[in-house]
């Protein structure tokens, strides 16, 4: 008993804060609305790569960040605050409360008539903030927020009226597998789109380690605006192999948003996969978006994978995924550990 006083007294002294602040040409409510569309969230953020779970207070959710230089990581933290257009608060702990925990914020106020000032941050407590917070992991997870914020700058300052704007098919916008030459200009549309490396890097790993089954890109002209990619994903359940493939990464350029490229590129992909007689597919994102397709948490929840709230499956052939339980194992080019 006379070593939990002291043990307090460490944690509480224990502390890192990280503070940053952008203003957007964009009222709060546009601002907000892009910051909790989980589903449309990898799209954009180069920091914030997938969020799944609840938008309401005591909701857990399950987070991927890929701080600029490093791996990508997991938490699993729980909401405190969602207050509309004002303030989005989550607080998850490494293992048990007191190790490490913490407490990651956004703070939204009116700037001017039509404008928006974003606070974003994260209280750092715990024994061992001093160790994991050292060796250039604070100044990366900072520089992971600037990104971000100028990544949300530009999202929320493109066409600001877009969310009004009617869903359409657009007839010039073709779907063609991916050919060699179309590789430069995914590339560089994927580190435009993203505002980082991590998806552009993660597709050259697939390519160069023949993990690619298929891949789709969409074209406007001859100018790639969108692209989707296939990877085999090793799936066990009950014992018995399930050829199954991971949709990842979807692609779509900021300026041709609104026009269903998106989904005509998943329905691509799916088609390709029936085809090739793959039984399964998982994706990673939004259940009321990817629903849409045949995704469900339901069959992916006997699956044990990185991603418990977020991880989705649709069966490609009748019982595939029939059973009891079984895990998925994402090739080390996704650079998960």
């Amino acid at each position: 008993m006379a070593g939990r006083p002291v043990l307090n007294k460490l944690a509480g002294m224990a502390e890192q804060r990280i503070e940053t602040t952008v203003t957007i040409a964009a009222p709060p409510e546009r601002v907000w609305a892009i910051l909790t569309d989980f589903a449309h969230m990898p799209d954009w953020n180069p920091f914030i790569r997938a969020i799944g779970g609840p938008l309401q207070v005591g909701g857990r959710l399950s987070v991927l960040i890929v701080p600029p230089g490093r791996s990508a990581m997991r938490f699993r933290p729980r909401i405190l605050v969602a207050d509309p257009g004002c303030e989005l608060r989550w607080r998850g702990s490494l293992l048990v409360p007191g190790l490490f925990d913490g407490e990651h914020y956004f703070l939204l106020q009116p700037d001017g008539a039509r404008g928006a000032r974003l606070v974003q941050g994260e209280i750092f407590t715990g024994l061992l903030v001093g160790l994991i917070m050292r060796a250039g992991m604070l100044a990366a997870t900072r520089a992971g927020f600037e990104a971000m914020n100028q990544a949300l700058k530009r999202e929320a300052e493109t066409n600001p009226d877009a969310e009004s704007s009617p869903a359409r098919a657009d007839p010039e916008i073709r779907i063609e597998e991916e050919r060699p030459e179309h590789c430069p200009a995914i590339d560089a549309l994927t580190r435009a789109v993203f505002g980082g490396d991590y998806e552009a890097d993660l597709m050259n790993r697939l390519r160069s380690e023949g993990l690619v089954t298929g891949a789709f890109v969409a074209l406007d002209g001859t100018k790639v605006v969108g692209h989707i990619a296939l990877s085999d994903l090793p799936t066990e359940l009950d014992g018995r192999q399930v050829k199954a493939a991971c949709v990842a990464p979807l692609t779509v350029s900021l300026s041709y948003r609104k026009l269903r490229i998106g989904a005509r590129l998943v329905d691509a992909a799916i088609g390709v996969l029936r085809a090739r007689g793959y039984e399964a597919a998982f994706v990673i994102g939004d259940s009321q978006y990817y629903s849409r397709f045949g995704f469900s948490v339901a069959p992916a929840r006997k699956i044990a994978s990185p991603f418990p709230s977020s991880f989705m499956a649709l069966e490609l052939m009748p019982g595939a995924l029939d059973g009891t339980a079984g895990s998925v194992r994402y090739p080390r080019a996704f650079q998960l550990e």
